[in-house]
């Protein structure tokens, strides 16, 4: 089994999963109004439910709770 850690990580390192199954997030991208809302309701409140991530190159790429 591996080892599973909580971290901090900066949004701006946070990318989509291109293998999503939700196709509503192909239609965020940093300009969008309600990937706006959502980064500042995190920096605002911070992440209330943790999300998956997994590394990809010098980002995270987002695996599972893009909505979180």
């Amino acid at each position: 089994m591996k080892k599973t850690e909580t971290k901090n990580i900066d949004l701006e390192k946070l990318v989509f999963s291109k293998t999503s199954p939700r196709t509503i997030i192909e239609k965020f991208n940093s300009a969008d109004p309600d990937f706006i809302e959502l980064c500042s309701s995190v920096k605002q409140h911070g992440v209330i439910q943790n999300i998956l991530v997994r590394p990809a190159g010098k980002k995270f790429e987002i695996v599972d709770g893009e909505r979180r």
